[in-house]
């Protein structure tokens, strides 16, 4: 069953990459960008994107509630429901940056944990996909999928931490700022001193490259979650052999929470071992605590 959803929810994704590529690649005009209430870019081609999957996804399964991003929502209380960010990474998209994602989810009510996900990059159709317990997967065009397990090196000054910044991000439609732009000061600061900092752009992307086993790309820590889908690729990692840590957050005060419910949680901290984990989650409590000093 649940492997015949997944083929779906690729189906899915791949259908929303060829709505996005033309305008990735510039050869069609993106028009307006606006900004949402918590402070994220938004484009036309974001709701286009939505649309698309949200029809292949509703019509294969009507009986699992649909929940995009961009207020795409449909479908009564089930055991299962699809969470979709239909152009994860807006900001770099709109400056042509090739590092957005299409992010699916397929998550379990019930048991409160994700299911299953399918990670997919617009501009090189390359696929990433988990479901929980059977190993994490890469795919590209019609190559087979391959297994991916995480780098087995070990973090230091040479090796790559992702991080997901948005200055002024607020969840909730902009009510809760979760992380200060001091926090993020503070956390950007100690993580350039002792790793080799990327900033992409894309929760997605920066999930699914450590989770491809990239040479000397060690974890990440994403702060600014528009939605539980942006955490859903912590299944991608874990099924690769790596570790996740999350939490949530108030006033500064962390409270760790189960990595695979991102509904419960505001930050999520991931990396190719137990010990990269530990490290950047000591990292991210030394920038609050400093921040709040």
């Amino acid at each position: 069953m649940i492997s015949k959803i997944v083929k779906t929810m690729e189906r899915a994704v791949l259908a929303s990459c060829e709505v996005i590529r033309p305008f990735a690649m510039g050869s069609r005009s993106l028009g307006d960008v606006s900004v949402k209430a918590d402070e994220t870019l938004l484009t036309a081609v974001d709701k286009m994107s939505e649309d698309v999957g949200k029809v292949i996804l509703r019509d294969a399964f009507p009986d699992i509630p649909f929940i995009g991003e961009e207020g795409g929502q449909s479908g009564a209380n089930a055991r299962y429901e699809f969470w979709y960010d239909p152009l994860d990474g807006t900001a770099p998209f709109v400056i042509g940056t090739p590092t957005s994602t299409v992010i699916c989810a397929l998550y379990d009510n019930i048991e409160c944990v994700l299911k299953a996900v399918v990670i997919a990059e617009p501009a090189y159709q390359r696929v990433w996909s988990a479901i929980r317990g059977q190993g994490s997967y890469f795919r590209v065009a019609d190559i087979p999928k391959q297994k991916r397990v995480v780098w087995p090196g070990d973090l230091g000054r040479g090796t790559g931490v992702f991080c997901d910044f948005t200055q002024g991000f607020k969840r909730d439609k902009g009510v809760r700022q979760i992380f200060s732009d001091h926090q993020a000061l503070v956390l950007t600061t100690q993580l350039a001193a002792n790793t080799r900092l990327l900033l992409l752009g894309s929760n997605g992307a920066h999930q699914a490259y450590v989770a491809d086993g990239r040479d000397k790309v060690a974890g990440g820590i994403t702060t600014a979650m528009g939605g539980p889908w942006d955490a859903a690729g912590a299944l991608l990692v874990m099924e690769a052999g790596g570790a996740a840590k999350a939490f949530s957050m108030d006033k500064s005060i962390l409270s760790e929470r189960n990595p695979l419910n991102p509904k419960s949680y505001d930050i999520l901290v991931y990396g190719n071992s137990p010990q990269t984990t530990e490290t950047l989650t000591d990292y991210l409590k030394q920038a609050i605590l400093e921040a709040v000093e």
